[in-house]
C-alpha cells in the first residue's frame, strides 16, 4: 500500500500538482510508522521525499520535516552525516528561507 501511495506522490509531482504529491506523501509516512519505528530510516527517505514537495509549495512546516530528518539520519549515521548526506545542509538552507 506505501509503494502505491508512493507512486501516486511522485506521479502528481511530474504533473506539477505538488498538494496531491503533498497528501500522498504524507500517506506514503503514516503508513511506514505503522510497520516501522517512528525513527526508522526508511521513515527518514520519505521524509526527504516530502521536505521537497513542501519547499516546491512554499509550505512553513518543511523546517519539522527537515529537522526530523536530521535526526533520524543522525541516529544512523551519527556526527558524519552531512558529509554521507550533503544535501542535507541544503535543504536546511531552503527551509530557513520559507520560515
Amino acid at each position: 500500500m506505501n509503494m502505491a501511495e508512493d507512486i501516486l506522490a511522485q506521479a502528481y509531482c511530474l504533473l506539477g500538482d505538488f498538494v496531491s504529491a503533498k497528501d500522498h506523501c504524507k500517506e506514503s509516512i503514516k503508513i511506514l510508522e505503522k510497520l516501522y519505528d517512528p525513527n526508522h530510516i526508511v521513515i527518514a527517505h520519505e521524509l526527504v521525499k516530502l521536505s521537497s514537495i513542501q519547499l516546491s509549495l512554499g509550505d512553513c512546516t518543511v523546517v519539522d520535516s527537515v529537522s526530523r530528518v536530521r535526526a533520524i539520519y543522525s541516529r544512523y549515521y551519527g556526527a558524519e552525516v552531512e558529509v554521507i548526506f550533503p544535501y542535507l545542509e541544503i535543504l536546511q538552507e531552503e527551509a530557513d528561507k520559507i520560515s
